[in-house]
């Protein structure tokens, strides 16, 4: 059984390929589309995640689909969010008076989704690098087969050409 560090690696991994293969058809986000936002449950049916709480609890892929959503806003997919218009008062909520240990703790916590999507896109890119390098190691092996069989072949041709030339028979 799968630890929930390695689950939720594997979880990342199948969110970032999902995401990459949407990029290439951005139009496909129609059919996940629910308001300002992503459908998490259709989302989590088509990953086979087992629930939409991977997106709550997984802080990397929470991070990602919020970055996605807001590209999806920003290229029109998704419709924007509506301003809270009031808060319980009546008096509408400025975005710039904030509490500042809130905004740095906000700050923080995004640093560390962007870090966590890095680490995660790094892991993708040493694997695939890995992969790369066995493949090449293999045609590496193989090729070092082929220059050994040409060189024993060149040695008979040396023989042979050495043995003809002796006799006086050249071919032409």
């Amino acid at each position: 059984m799968a630890s929930n560090k390695e689950t939720g690696d594997e979880n990342t991994n199948e969110f970032i390929a999902w995401r990459d293969r949407m990029n290439k058809t951005p139009e496909l986000y129609h059919d996940y589309k629910r308001g300002s936002k992503l459908n998490k449950v259709r989302m989590a049916d088509t990953l086979g995640f087992h629930g939409r709480g991977v997106f709550t609890d997984n802080k990397t892929i929470s991070g990602l689909l919020e970055k996605l959503e807001i590209k999806l806003r920003k290229q029109g997919i998704l419709d924007p969010i509506k301003p809270k218009s009031a808060d319980k008062s009546g008096k509408k909520a400025d975005p710039t008076e904030s509490d500042p240990k809130q905004s740095k703790f906000e700050k923080e916590r995004e640093h560390a989704r962007h870090l966590e999507h890095d680490v995660c896109e790094l892991r993708a890119e040493r694997d695939d690098l890995r992969k790369e390098k066995k493949e090449l190691k293999e045609e590496v092996t193989t090729l070092k087969q082929e220059v050994n069989n040409l060189k024993s072949q060149l040695r008979k041709f040396e023989v042979l050409d050495s043995a003809l030339s002796g006799v006086g028979r050249l071919p032409r």
